[in-house]
């Protein structure tokens, strides 16, 4: 998925890390807003009743680090469903005349 709002292009990469517990992502999509990236996704498992870690990563670091600054959907303890949200303030980690497309990755384990 790609998207270019405002200087920030979007596109939209997925890994996911697979566990002995089932899951995957899927339906994943991601809007800028000229503040921040939001990502949805749909975090599908087995076991409804379990939980996940979740982190993301994308390509403005070489996916050195898992983001920081989120909010939503992600870190320990996410439980599985449709419509996961995630939320990244970009615009209070990359300089201000970014206009390079980012890939993300998510993570599950």
């Amino acid at each position: 998925m790609t998207q270019y709002v405002g200087n920030l292009l979007i596109c939209l990469g997925l890994s996911a890390a697979f566990s002995v517990r089932a899951q995957s992502v899927q339906n994943v999509r991601a809007n800028f807003d000229g503040e921040r990236v939001q990502i949805t996704y749909d975090l599908n498992a087995v076991d409804p009743g379990g939980k996940f870690k979740v982190a993301l990563y994308s390509s403005h670091d070489n996916y050195a680090y898992p983001l920081t600054l989120l909010t939503g959907d992600v870190g320990d303890e996410v439980a599985p469903g449709r419509d996961r949200k995630v939320l990244w303030f970009a615009k209070n980690v990359l300089p201000a005349d970014f206009d390079q497309e980012i890939t993300f990755k998510i993570r599950v384990t």
